[in-house]
């Protein structure tokens, strides 16, 4: 009786052992997959495509014009505003307006730029950007005059602002330098500029900031925040101010990112410098993970921290990539497609929602791309092959 006693304590204590290695094991797996459970709750496996609007090409009401470009390319509304009231602004360049949308899509008004010599300026111009502030302000990137023309609220027209050159202008007022705005961003502070110029052999990227219009007009003068120099003899852009060299832009807040590539020798990985609206550099982050990068321009960085690229988004079939904070592509989609004609502009909200016109010949859509959120264990997503 002894001796079985004996081996069957001892055999529980056995049984015991191998429960204790086996609970062990289970805390281990837990503590691995937990932070990849918990870190793939918002990740986007797929983006949903809503329809907004849907018109047809022209001059006329609930219209978009288009036209040919000397490219021989067909070319539609060159870019779109996003306001914090939900509202879409359509760049309307053709036809030389802006078309308003509400969050659903349905058209409310038009805005229609002076004409005319205006303020010594031959217009209408071309419009290459726009920007809305939370007032509703809305701002024009005009190249043909190198200017910022602006509206109020309502749509009336308030006036024009010159953007000067960065360097020395002669006694008969011309310059050396060859200026163009690429992109136009509004804030509480002001109105913020990525312009490009050109000096002979050199060429300068700079964030400027232009003080916003008052009740007696423009007041003030701009202020450098960011500038990068580059030799055009020479492939890469040399660092001479608060960010490295770049190629595209996005603000959001108080924060700027700067995209460009990180060398030549790995085109298809994007350097992104994150800095404040007083020049200062935060960090860098460096993308990788996907071919498509190297034409990729940064199209804005969600609420989360991921970072959302275009490539190709001008032809009939483009890309949308998108990456992590820490700049590992998550995923990539295809946007558009065959039928398509082109991919016009798209445009980021904070929540992830992509906006942007697709054309073909018989019209066009203003159309919103929503991500489609699902578990994800371990790295991998359920029922999603994807990488």
């Amino acid at each position: 009786m002894r001796n079985w006693i004996t081996v069957r304590v001892a055999g529980r204590g056995r049984l015991v052992a191998v429960g204790a290695a086996l609970l062990a094991l289970a805390l281990l797996v837990a503590a691995f997959s937990l932070p990849n459970l918990l870190r793939g709750l918002n990740h986007p496996t797929a983006m949903g495509r809503e329809v907004l609007f849907q018109g047809t090409w022209g001059g006329g009401d609930g219209q978009l014009g288009r036209y040919q470009g000397a490219d021989g390319k067909v070319h539609g509304p060159q870019s779109l505003a996003l306001a914090p009231s939900g509202w879409v602004y359509v760049l309307d360049t053709y036809n030389r307006r802006v078309a308003v949308f509400d969050a659903s899509g349905k058209p409310l008004r038009t805005i229609n730029l002076p004409k005319g010599n205006v303020e010594g300026y031959n217009l209408p111009a071309f419009p290459d950007d726009i920007a809305v502030d939370g007032k509703g302000h809305v701002y024009l990137a005009d190249n043909r005059n190198l200017a910022i023309i602006v509206f109020d609220t309502a749509g009336k027209y308030l006036g024009l602002l010159r953007v000067t050159p960065p360097g020395e202008v002669k006694g008969d007022g011309k310059t050396d330098f060859y200026g163009r705005l690429e992109n136009l961003y509004a804030a509480a502070d002001g109105v913020y500029t990525d312009e490009f110029w050109i000096n002979g052999e050199e060429a300068f990227r700079l964030i400027r900031r232009y003080p916003v219009p008052g009740a007696g007009g423009w007041a003030g003068t701009a202020q450098t925040v960011l500038q990068a120099t580059f030799s055009l003899g020479l492939k890469g852009p040399s660092l001479t101010g608060g960010a490295a060299g770049f190629t595209s832009s996005y603000m959001d807040g108080d924060r700027f990112y700067l995209e460009g590539p990180v060398s030549d020798a790995a085109p298809s990985n994007r350097a992104v410098t994150v800095a404040d609206t007083d020049g200062h550099r935060r960090r860098v982050v460096t993308v990788a993970g996907s071919t498509s990068l190297a034409g990729a321009a940064l199209l804005g960085v969600a609420r989360d921290g991921r970072l959302y690229f275009g490539a190709g988004l001008t032809h009939g079939e483009g890309q949308l990539i998108i990456a992590e904070a820490t700049g590992h592509v998550e995923r990539t989609y295809s946007v558009g497609g065959a039928n398509f004609e082109a991919v016009h502009p798209a445009r980021l909200r904070p929540n992830g929602d992509v906006y942007l016109l697709t054309g073909t010949a018989e019209g066009v859509q203003l159309t919103r791309l929503v991500a489609q959120k699902s578990l994800r264990f371990s790295g991998k997503t359920l029922g999603d092959q994807g990488p």
